[in-house]
C-alpha cells in the first residue's frame, strides 16, 4: 500500500465570544491542504464554551479528519497551553491521578484524556504524532486560515 513519507501539516484555531462568562460561543477551525473545518461547539455538551475548550476540540477534530496513508502528522497551534498539556503535564498529571500541581482535576480533563487517546491510538497504529507551537497572528498562512475559519463559524 502507497503511503505519504512527509509529514502531513495541519493547522487548529480556537475561538470564544465571551469567553467564559455562561453567555459564550465557542467555535473552531482546521485548516490543511485536503481539510477545511469550520464549526461551533456543540451547544449542550460543550457548555460551558471556552477559548481552551476551543482550541482542545480543534486539535481533536483534525486528528479525526486525516486523510488515509499518512504516517505522520504535525498539528500547528498557536495555543502554547494545547502544547504544554499534550507535550508535558498530561503525562505527570495521569502519574498524579488525574490532578495538577495544585491537587485539583485540571480544566477539561474528559476532553483532554478523549484527545490524548486518540493521540495514543495513532500512535499505536504506527503514526508519528507531534503537536507543534506557532506564534498567532504572525503571518503563518495556515494559522491564518485557520484562525479565519473560526472567526467564520462564530459569526455563522
Amino acid at each position: 500500500m502507497f503511503r505519504l513519507a512527509e509529514p502531513y501539516i495541519v493547522w487548529t484555531d480556537g475561538a470564544c465570544h465571551n469567553n467564559g462568562r455562561h453567555d459564550a460561543e465557542g467555535a473552531y477551525g482546521v485548516y490543511s491542504e485536503s481539510v477545511l473545518i469550520s464549526k461551533r461547539l456543540c451547544d449542550v455538551c460543550m457548555r460551558p464554551h471556552t477559548n481552551n475548550k476551543a482550541e482542545l476540540v480543534a486539535i481533536q477534530a483534525a486528528l479525526h479528519s486525516l486523510p488515509p496513508r499518512i504516517t505522520a502528522v504535525i498539528v500547528r497551534t498557536d495555543s502554547e497551553l494545547c502544547v504544554n498539556i499534550i507535550n508535558r503535564w498530561h503525562f505527570d498529571w495521569v502519574k498524579k491521578g488525574g490532578v495538577n500541581a495544585q491537587g485539583k482535576v485540571p480544566a477539561n480533563w474528559t476532553l483532554i484524556c478523549d484527545l490524548m487517546e486518540r493521540i495514543h491510538q495513532l500512535r499505536n497504529d504506527g503514526m508519528s504524532v507531534e503537536v507543534e507551537h506557532v506564534r498567532g497572528h504572525a503571518d503563518d498562512f495556515g494559522n491564518q486560515q485557520a484562525h479565519m475559519l473560526a472567526q467564520r463559524a462564530l459569526k455563522a
